[in-house]
This record gives structure tokens, sequence and C-alpha cells, in this order.
């Protein structure tokens, strides 16, 4: 038998998770409260809908994680996708650009390159600039890294 408890928690900082979450309910509140007196129907719904937007985005933001459990499990919740792992499908951990090439812009991010010949891309490690040293992703792709290693643990 294992332990089926966390062993690798990837969040973004809490700074970032209330950001997300307040940001959106302040931009609905201001929206539906600078609609001007008899103006057309139009402008509630755009409003309204840009705030319900908003909110879903923080709310997808809010979700992203990477989560490691004691029995091999690795789920990866990007920002369009949900990934559940093995932690045998994992071949290895790289830093590498964000947009998956070696050209200028889009950041860096923490990847996961499988067995299956797949790349996966740790939304929530992405860091607009920086580079392949920054100290974060290291100490992110050294956490990945170390769950990998552990193997499964016995439950006691």
């Amino acid at each position: 038998m294992t332990s089926t408890g966390v062993q690798l928690r990837l969040r973004p900082p809490v700074w970032a998770r209330v950001w997300v979450t307040v940001f959106p309910v302040v931009l609905a509140v201001v929206l539906v409260l600078a609609v001007e007196p008899g103006a057309d129907g139009w402008a509630v719904v755009r409003d309204i809908g840009v705030a319900v937007f908003a909110a879903l985005l923080g709310w997808r933001l809010f979700q992203q994680a990477v989560i490691g459990t004691g029995d091999g499990r690795l789920v990866v919740r990007n920002m369009w996708r949900s990934l559940a792992l093995r932690r045998e499908d994992v071949h290895e951990v790289t830093v590498d650009p964000a947009n998956g090439r070696r050209i200028r812009g889009g950041g860096w991010a923490v990847w996961l390159h499988l067995r299956s010949g797949s790349p996966v891309r740790l939304d929530v490690t992405h860091v607009p600039f920086g580079g392949p040293f920054s100290g974060r992703l290291e100490r992110e792709a050294e956490q990945v890294r170390a769950w990998l290693a552990v193997g499964p643990q016995p439950f006691l």
C-alpha cells in the first residue's frame, strides 16, 4: 500500500491568486456602475459579458497547479487543459522557452518531456522574462525532479 498524500505542489504566488480572484469582481462592479442611466440594453449586456469572461479567466488562472502524490500521480492544470500523468510517464524535466522554440519572446517555463515524445509545458511556472537561469524556474524544476526521483512511498 502506498501513501496518496501530496508530495509536490506548484501554485502561483498567493498575491497572484488573490489578484486574479479579486480583479474580475472589481471589474464587474466598475463596469455595471459605469453604465450611464438611459443607456441602451446592449451596453449592459456587453459590460456583463466582459465581466463574466474576466471572472472565468480569473477562475482558470486561479486553478493552475502541478500536484504530485505519493502514489505516483501527477496532475498538471494548465490554462486551457488539465492532464493526469503517472510518474513513469515523465522522461525528463527541463527549463526551456515557454513558446517551445528557441526564439526571442514568450518567456521561459518548466517542461515535462514524456516517454511518448510529447512535451508538456507547466503553465504555472511560466515567467515572461528571466531566462533559463532564473532561480525560481530552476527551483521549480528541481522540485519536480525530486518528486520523480523519490518513487512511491510506503504507507506507515
